[in-house]
């Protein structure tokens, strides 16, 4: 299968995949990292993601608890 045919068959997504898992075993390949390398900043990313993702879930619920008081008019009737 030549590259113009691969990529027509493959989706965007199925294309980046594609490009993260070639470019990630090419760098490997020619020793810029090693695989542990690469698992441990994997790892560190997803953690950051997970803290963030945590973080941000628990402004949310406070958010959603809050309660709005009725507005109160400026004019009276007498």
């Amino acid at each position: 299968m030549s590259f113009k045919e691969a990529v027509r068959e493959m989706s965007r997504d199925e294309r980046f995949k594609a490009t993260v898992s070639a470019m990630n075993t090419l760098l490997i390949q020619k020793g810029v990292y090693t695989q542990e390398e690469f698992e441990a900043y994997f790892c560190q990313w997803a953690e950051a993601k997970t803290r963030r993702h945590h973080a941000t879930q628990g402004v949310f619920r406070r958010i959603k608890n809050w309660v709005i008081p009725a507005r109160v008019s400026s004019f009276h009737s007498t």
